[in-house]
């Protein structure tokens, strides 16, 4: 006979879509009682908030029929009354029981937050993709090896209370994804991972995990971003296949000035630290690059070697100490978004007045006092920022980007309500910000 606990639960049903915040639902969407189903629906949460009702959680789930994602806020008690949901893919939850395997057969993603303890068996479950987030348990169970089929695993530690990782993660040789939050260092049996394309590792200012010094022996990198962490060891130099690297709050940044030099196949780089002028020139050799984000690395020169990066889309300066720029920017012909916020340039670098294709232009929080009537030659130009700087006046050339410039930027200026109107005038269809 089947045993109904007291509660009041509801249910969430809602599309696919994920909001900006991360939840699983649309803010717009209000809860609704269980009995006002919607059998097309995708996405679901179930949510106990107190104890004033009997209801059946069996009975109340078995319609939904077409769900592929399920967010569990209920006890460990009614999990074990969730009835066979084989369209389930995704499962998220704060508990965990044996009928998990019983109620997903078809499960591909567990998502695990705050929970106390794990059961055995879970291996058994071929799970793509496993995540356990800020869990309250004293240490990761080595059980975590023995998932095989896993091809992504997320670990997200306590700030203060750091996880010690299995000594074996290196038996999970299906593993194309790793990401590490707020863990102690890092095993070397990560580095046998054959077939790891993607590695992630994030610490804070009093936290920084130890990357193995035989990183370069993972070959099939493509992705590798590593966030307050210790320092680089040498063998990152053989991880020519990398594509995409995000290096932030390193110290010392860079142990080897050259590590650019060979990562012929890096579209993507971001770094925050002191870089080295042999260190910029390293990264100038990378040819291929699309997107290169230098934030705060102390640079009071740009080397005139940029002009080598002619597939550069995206160029980030921001929060460096460059005042003037290189003649050869203008072979950046590609580059769609330049950002240098906060930076001493007193003057609108004319060097760059060539590159039509720039969609976004970001000068904030610089000191310049005016603007070149060679403004208007940015015609592809459609976020303009311009504010937190010294300026009294626009030229009246910039009315040549009324068709596309969306967004203008002018506060914290001193701009007069006169040369206001004159600005709206000349762009009467962007939105304009004084």
């Amino acid at each position: 006979m089947k045993r109904f606990f007291p509660l009041f639960f509801i249910l969430l049903i809602v599309s696919c879509d994920k909001n900006p915040a991360g939840f699983p639902y649309e803010p717009s969407i209000d809860y609704v009682p269980f009995y006002e189903r919607s059998h097309d629906a995708t996405i679901l949460e179930v949510r106990c908030v107190n104890q004033d009702s009997m209801i059946d959680l069996g009975t109340a789930l078995l319609p939904f029929t077409e769900v592929r994602e399920l967010y569990y806020y209920c006890s460990e008690e009614l999990f074990d009354l969730i009835p066979e949901m084989p369209s389930v893919e995704l499962f998220s939850s704060r508990v965990i029981t044996p009928h998990l395997s019983d109620a997903f057969p078809n499960l591909k993603t567990l998502k695990l937050s705050n929970i106390t303890e794990f059961y055995e068996g879970l291996e058994t479950i071929p799970l793509d993709n496993f995540e356990l987030e800020y869990s309250y348990v004293d240490e990761i169970p080595e059980d975590i090896t023995s998932l095989t089929y896993l091809t992504s695993l997320h670990i997200s530690g306590n700030i203060n209370e750091p996880y010690a990782l299995p000594d074996d993660l290196g038996n999970l040789t299906n593993l194309e994804k790793l990401r590490f939050v707020f863990v102690q260092d890092l095993p070397n049996s990560i580095t046998q991972l054959p077939n790891l394309k993607t590695l992630v590792v994030y610490g804070s200012n009093n936290l920084k995990p130890k990357i193995p010094e035989n990183l370069g022996d993972l070959t099939s990198l493509t992705s590798l971003e590593l966030n307050s962490v210790g320092e680089l060891p040498i063998s990152l130099l053989q991880l020519v296949n990398l594509e995409m690297l995000d290096l932030r709050v390193i110290n010392p940044a860079f142990s080897v000035p050259t590590i650019f030099d060979n990562m012929t196949k890096l579209e993507t780089l971001n770094t925050f630290g002191i870089i080295s002028t042999a260190t910029q020139l390293s990264i100038f050799n990378a040819t291929n690059l699309k997107e290169l984000g230098l934030f705060g690395t102390g640079l009071t020169e740009l080397r005139p070697e940029i002009g080598q990066l002619i597939n550069l889309e995206s160029l980030d300066l921001r929060g460096n100490q460059i005042s003037t720029f290189p003649a050869t920017m203008s072979n950046l012909s590609n580059l769609k978004y330049l950002n240098c916020w906060d930076m001493p340039i007193t003057e609108f670098p004319m060097e760059i007045t060539g590159l039509t294709n720039v969609e976004y232009l970001e000068f904030r929080g610089c000191q310049m006092t005016t603007i070149p009537a060679e403004i208007a030659n940015f015609t592809s130009l459609k976020s303009l920022r311009l504010d937190a700087n010294n300026l009294t006046s626009l030229p009246s050339e910039i009315e040549n980007l009324k068709n596309n410039l969306k967004k203008l930027y002018l506060s914290n200026n001193n701009l007069s309500e006169t040369e206001k109107n004159k600005i709206r005038n000349w762009l009467p269809n962007t939105e304009i910000q004084f």
